[in-house]
């Protein structure tokens, strides 16, 4: 589990704030096949992308959550958005 994310999530001001070295952590976790998920959070707002062969996972923010603007230099905003459940697998990993 990590904070910042480690791949692009296409919201512009968020990805100017990833995760450092996200290769590095890539090339630990490709010599773990054990490892099933990578969780982070920073984006508040719940995201998944494929990663060191396997899957990333942006759990929701408990506060707000990052707008959904994917156009290029977005502005920074949230939404109140109602909780949600942050899923893989059908097995239940968080529940905001």
């Amino acid at each position: 589990m990590v904070h910042h994310h480690p791949f692009v999530s296409g919201i512009d001001h968020m990805d100017r704030q990833p995760l450092k070295r996200p290769e590095a952590l890539a090339d630990v976790i490709g010599k773990h096949t054990q490892v099933e998920r990578v969780l982070c959070g920073h984006l508040h707002r719940s995201i998944q992308a494929r990663f060191a062969n396997t899957l990333a996972i942006s759990c929701p923010g408990v506060s707000h959550q990052v707008s959904l603007d994917l156009t290029p230099n977005g502005p920074s905003s949230f939404q109140l958005e109602p909780p949600v459940t942050c899923c893989t697998t059908g097995r239940r990993l968080t529940v905001w």
